[in-house]
């Protein structure tokens, strides 16, 4: 039987290069500025779905 899976990356600027967005919660912190983690937390947004890390993005710009 065959089936078919669907990923999805999601990628953001960073010093002018594009990094894709982090999985585990050691990159997130690594990868991502204090500024963005403190809106996160502010705003209750999971930092593991699509959609609030859209809507985090959304919120900074």
């Amino acid at each position: 039987m065959d089936k078919v899976v669907i990923i999805s990356s999601l990628y953001f600027e960073k010093d002018n290069q594009i990094i894709k967005f982090p999985t585990s919660k050691k990159e997130i912190k690594a990868n991502l500025s204090t500024e963005i983690l403190k809106t996160a937390k502010e705003e209750k947004l999971s930092l593991k779905k699509e959609e609030d890390i859209i809507k985090l993005f959304q919120l900074l710009k």
